[in-house]
């Protein structure tokens, strides 16, 4: 989970693998139904936050629950552990809102943040920043158009700054989201990883 290119695999994995399904038992799946009646339907390992020694969870997405996710995106959601420990979902809908949660470590103080920032900026074109109060040290969301491949649909990433880790969103749809809307549910899934991990 530490790599300093992880900004551009990240975001190039979820373009590639926005649409894949899984069939191996490790998914958590859960409605986003706003009535709170979402329950998960799969059984996976129950959630878990940090571990007990003041760690950081090795795979993200046992640190999450699948209805919490359900519910910022609104529809069902399918939450995978990709390699590294990421957490990947995505929804029933193929060109609905999909993407990964992670967990970058080993950053140094007031410049793995930026890093990775940066990173973020070179993997789109012109993307808009947007800087996030109330979570963590620093938080920011890019959204913009993928400078790899084609289309018109735009991308969201963004990073919480942790101090010695950073908490992770990459986003692809494939249906014209607005930037608004891209840019609510990257700080909601910032803000429930930054609950959830800490």
């Amino acid at each position: 989970m530490t790599c300093p290119t992880k900004p551009l695999v990240l975001l190039a994995a979820t373009l590639l693998l926005a649409g894949c399904g899984s069939s191996n038992g490790s998914n958590h799946s859960a409605d986003g139904d706003p009535s709170g009646d979402a329950v998960a339907v799969s059984s996976a390992t129950p959630t878990a936050g940090a571990t007990g020694d003041g760690s950081l969870p090795e795979d993200v997405c046992r640190s999450l629950s699948a209805t919490d996710v359900a519910k910022v995106l609104g529809g069902k959601v399918t939450l995978e552990t990709a390699p590294g420990g990421d957490c990947s979902f995505q929804q029933d809908d193929l060109r609905a809102i999909s993407g990964g949660l992670g967990v970058v470590t080993a950053v140094t103080p007031d410049s793995g943040y930026d890093s990775y920032l940066a990173g973020l900026n070179a993997t789109m074109t012109s993307p808009d920043r947007h800087d996030l109060t109330g979570v963590g040290d620093h938080a920011a969301v890019l959204i913009g158009i993928p400078q790899m491949g084609s289309g018109e649909n735009l991308i969201a990433a963004g990073a919480v700054d942790k101090g010695d880790h950073l908490l992770t969103v990459t986003l692809a749809q494939g249906k014209g989201e607005s930037a608004d809307r891209l840019l609510t549910v990257a700080t909601d899934l910032l803000e429930l990883i930054a609950e959830s991990i800490g």
